[in-house]
């Protein structure tokens, strides 16, 4: 004889591995689009911890509490990101958002009149959740910003700045074209960071 307990049991076992396995299938589908202003809080907070997320806070406390207060002032130019990205020259934030509408990365381009000028963007605001790294999410992004400012920008290269910290950006940017053409030296906390600037040539 059949358990109906146990039938119940095992119907709502299923029907959660089931709805389990919809919400993996959706965390993996990755949408890039332009920034929304409802993205703000969770774009502001990603950023804020892919920032310190590199800086080790027991061997480093000063260069973190640096780290902390370099976040609070870039955190209230999320409330103009038109201005923040150079709108008014081509500039664009983009939001990455997977199939359950959870924003797991944010990359964008900022154009300043002296950038316009030399047909050339900065890279910004590179930042992927911390539990989603690993899930080529970060590479996505950049050839997305990449085919961005070569088709919709007619931009001759993009470039953007780094530090010393973040080797494993560094290699990223490197696989996909990037050199890096100058560092200097910024005294932070316990620390020197270098902060190394790389450019990529889009017309080569």
């Amino acid at each position: 004889m059949v358990d109906p307990g146990n039938q119940l049991g095992e119907m709502v076992s299923s029907t959660a591995t089931e709805n389990q396995s919809k919400d993996d299938d959706a965390s993996k589908r990755i949408e890039i689009r332009k920034y929304k202003a409802e993205d703000h809080g969770a774009a502001v907070e990603l950023w804020v911890a892919g920032m310190l997320d590199g800086i080790d806070k027991k061997r480093y406390p000063k260069t973190y509490g640096e780290g902390t207060k370099w976040c609070e002032f870039v955190r209230p130019q999320y409330d103009d990101v038109q201005s923040m990205v150079g709108a008014e020259n081509g500039g664009c934030l983009f939001s990455a958002v997977d199939g359950l509408g959870t924003i797991v990365g944010q990359i964008g381009l900022k154009v300043s009149d002296e950038d316009k000028r030399h047909r050339s963007a900065e890279l910004v605001r590179n930042a992927v959740a911390n539990e989603r790294r690993g899930q080529g999410i970060g590479r996505l992004m950049l050839m997305f910003i990449i085919e961005h400012a070569r088709v919709e920008l007619k931009c001759d290269s993009i470039w953007l700045e780094t530090v010393s910290l973040l080797g494993t950006a560094q290699k990223m940017y490197m696989k996909y074209g990037f050199r890096e053409t100058g560092r200097e030296i910024r005294d932070v906390g316990e620390t020197p960071w270098w902060v190394v600037r790389m450019e990529k040539r889009l017309n080569e």
